[in-house]
């Protein structure tokens, strides 16, 4: 990956531009049921948190403005939700002898909570 340099003003102007991105209801919806499902797992001790969830909302928005939208879309919380919720979980101690990884714990998780239709943007 490529990193580019920005200045601070340049920065302050791209995390004001990220908060004008869209994020349909029932993404949002979907962002908070990824979230309230790593609470109930068996195989976690401690799951996300609402600010895991204010994050996963807010990277969801960079994405979307990197990639030249001006909405969020589910498959943006698919690729984003291991990298951003997978260190905030506390897996149980079973979970962990069983050699379960996080990241694999929120890819099942993903897997296994409905996807939205969008509403026409």
């Amino acid at each position: 990956m490529l990193l580019t340099w920005h200045a601070p003003a340049e920065v302050t102007a791209l995390q004001e531009a990220a908060k004008t991105v869209y994020v349909d209801r029932l993404v949002r919806q979907y962002i908070v049921s990824l979230t309230e499902s790593t609470r109930n797992h068996r195989d976690v001790s401690l799951g996300a948190s609402p600010r895991a969830t204010l994050g996963l909302f807010r990277v969801a928005r960079a994405m979307a403005l990197v990639q030249d939208r001006d909405y969020v879309i589910p498959d943006d919380i698919k690729q984003l939700a291991p990298a951003v919720l997978s260190h905030r979980l506390v897996l149980s101690p079973s979970a962990r002898m069983r050699g379960i990884r996080s990241e694999e714990l929120v890819t099942d998780l993903l897997n296994q909570i409905n996807v939205p239709g969008m509403a026409q943007v």
